[in-house]
């Protein structure tokens, strides 16, 4: 058991436990390991011997006159490891048997029984655990899954001002490169990102899977004020939560608490489990539409920058942004794990916004949800408060929010996810704003990049190609025909000038060879057909790039990773696109497979909203990315029945 007290001058470890459980063992280890150079180690029990049987007020003058030494002369700028003693049992049970006290021939008097020591362990790790929060000291059970030597060395040199320089040093590495001049788009993840606080998610999957490694003190309730715990809510089990307690305890959100955090992570969990559990808590995380969209807008956008700092888990994240496809351009800043050196902190959180705007001289736009977040809304140069639905959301953020508008500067937006939400204060003094309202955008993408759309609409040729596929008394198969001549057209009208075409040898008419030439790279090359629609118009695009790969596609799981490996292009064909939502679905799915691969959509007919600003195919587009279409619409009728193009196509409006 561990208690871990960190002074800026001289940190200092306890090391706790009944007589008898392996202390002395453990600090003989701990020099072993870590070595003398830096660590300072005290042995409590050696001295113990010396006080008479019964004189507890000798003992306490011994323990209060070692501590006094301890902080008074430490070796500088060491890390003092001491063994300690907490309580002490009194015989009131016939005597058994047990463990190293058995062993122990230093050991006077005889050993208590089983049942006594276990009544004895629990009191004194529920009673420690409390005291050490009491006074702000970081407590750890050491289990037997865990590294004694890697948990003490994480004390050293570990105090407030280190964990920001970590942090800072951390978000230089996510955002890179210079960023004078940009925005940078700092995001909160839990009830921010999405409506969910995975740290809740976390610890109900723990207790599913492991409901017998969760330590019996760690759920024990106390009298502590609940007044505002959104943020680290019950599990649906109807346990506390653990950081529900330990936030709404003497502790608070200080930085101490989020220290705290990750102890009780590695107290539940080796990196084998906590992997797996944040692996399925990314699963069931459900992140807002709008944020993905908007991500992929910035994706890789040379002006604008998004980076998501957490006061949750890094890892959890890390794995949801690498499951939208988002993960290599978009970082997490955040801990969770001692291997990540630094915890994010509500104080972190605001300065982290300073230094961008002061030092690394970027514009700041900050995205949060509770009071966690208002230092860091309240230095960014654009605020936006997420509010989810009543349900869900913090309880205390209105009073806060209220106390901020003191500051003139202080003029956030509200922005409701999902947009049915009721809205937070009076929106006279909170307004409202939508991720893709014009406004917005215009601000935020100002001289950034824009969807390349191709069109041929006011074309003689479009003309002429379209009126069959408008024409309701053309169906079956020379329906088919009237797309594959427009897929023929497309083609050979604008991919030349997007993929380039390349000269080959061929046997002219006259005998003698002479130079040919083709579209270039079909053999790197997959056509997808987006099922039905789609498919007439990938075989006139195919007619011109028989080398390329046809794969048919009525979801995006239908396209495989070995329907990509070695592709440097995708080319899409679906005869209407609509909303845009299917195709974005392909795209997202395409990324994730392949990130690299360039992609081209190719259609019959482009609503002209499935292409706005902040559309899902806008939003998923990067450099070298485009949309080719025979026609351009605004008209947004929905064919159905015997309008249906697939109905059309392939004669199927009397099927069910």
């Amino acid at each position: 058991m561990t208690s871990v007290h960190n002074s800026q001058r001289c940190p200092i470890v306890g090391l706790y436990g009944i007589p008898g459980c392996g202390k002395s063992h453990l600090l003989s280890k701990l020099k072993t390991q870590l070595g003398e150079e830096k660590y300072v180690y005290h042995e409590e029990s050696k001295v113990i011997g010396t006080v008479p049987a019964g004189d507890l007020a000798g003992f306490r003058a011994y323990r209060e006159q070692a501590i006094r030494n301890i902080r008074k002369n430490p070796k500088h700028g060491c890390v003092t490891v001491v063994t300690g003693h907490f309580m002490f049992w009194e015989p009131t049970q016939p005597m058994g048997k047990i463990g190293f006290w058995e062993q122990d021939t230093a050991r006077k008097g005889p050993c208590p029984p089983v049942d006594h020591i276990r009544a004895w362990q629990k009191v004194e790790k529920a009673e420690l655990r409390r005291l050490c929060h009491e006074h702000r000291i970081i407590f750890s059970l050491l289990g037997a899954h865990q590294d004694a030597a890697n948990l003490i060395g994480s004390v050293w040199h570990h105090d407030e001002d280190s964990n920001l320089r970590l942090a800072k040093h951390h978000l230089r590495e996510a955002l890179g490169g210079n960023l004078s001049g940009k925005t940078v788009l700092m995001l909160d993840a839990d009830k921010t990102l999405c409506s969910q606080n995975t740290g809740e998610l976390w610890w109900r999957m723990y207790r599913q899977h492991y409901p017998s490694d969760e330590s019996d003190e760690s759920n024990e309730s106390d009298d502590s004020d609940k007044s505002d715990v959104s943020d680290e809510s019950d599990g649906s089990d109807g346990r506390e939560c653990p950081l529900r307690r330990l936030f709404n305890g003497p502790l608070g959100y200080s930085y101490a608490a989020f220290r705290q955090a990750v102890f009780l992570y590695e107290e539940a969990a080796d990196d084998q489990k906590f992997d797996e559990i944040c692996e399925g808590v990314a699963s069931n995380v459900n992140v807002h539409p709008e944020f993905i969209n908007l991500l992929w807008h910035v994706f890789d956008d040379t002006c604008v920058k998004a980076v998501v700092v957490t006061s949750g888990i890094r890892l959890v994240w890390e794995k949801v942004l690498t499951r939208e496809g988002l993960s290599d351009n978009i970082k997490v800043v955040g801990g969770g794990r001692i291997k990540d050196t630094f915890v994010v902190t509500p104080t972190v959180k605001g300065a982290l916004v300073d230094y961008l705007r002061k030092t690394l001289e970027a514009k700041v736009w900050a995205f949060g949800a509770s009071r966690m977040d208002l230092g860091m809304l309240r230095n960014a140069d654009q605020a936006f408060v997420v509010v989810g639905e009543e349900a869900n959301r913090s309880t205390t953020m209105d009073e806060a929010l209220m106390d901020e508008f003191t500051n003139d500067k202080f003029q956030p937006k509200q922005v409701l996810l999902p947009v049915t939400s009721s809205p937070r204060l009076d929106t006279k003094v909170l307004p409202i704003t939508t991720l893709d309202r014009q406004m917005f955008l215009d601000l935020l993408f100002r001289g950034s990049k824009r969807v390349t759309v191709s069109e041929a609409t006011d074309t003689d040729a479009s003309r002429v190609l379209t009126t069959p596929t408008r024409n309701p008394s053309i169906s079956g198969p020379a329906l088919q025909n009237a797309h594959r001549d427009a897929g023929r057209y497309l083609a050979l009208a604008y991919l030349p000038n997007v993929v380039g075409i390349e000269d080959y040898s061929i046997l002219h008419v006259q005998g003698h060879q002479v130079t040919g030439y083709r579209l270039q790279g079909q053999h790197h090359t997959s056509i997808i057909a987006l099922m039905r629609g789609g498919e007439p118009l990938a075989r006139g695009i195919y007619d011109y790039l028989p080398g390329a790969a046809f794969i048919h596609a009525k979801v995006p799981d239908d396209v495989c990773h070995g329907h990509l490996q070695n592709q440097k292009t995708v080319i899409l064909a679906d005869w209407v696109i609509d909303s845009g939502q299917t195709v974005a679905k392909f795209l997202r799915h395409i990324r994730k497979l392949t990130p690299d691969v360039g992609i081209i959509v190719v259609a019959g007919v482009v609503q002209g909203r499935s292409i706005a600003k902040l559309s899902p195919l806008q939003a998923l587009v990067r450099y070298g990315d485009l949309t080719i279409a025979l026609r351009k619409s605004d008209n947004e009728y929905k064919s159905e029945g015997e309008t249906e193009t697939g109905n059309r196509l392939y004669n199927t409006l009397h099927l069910p």
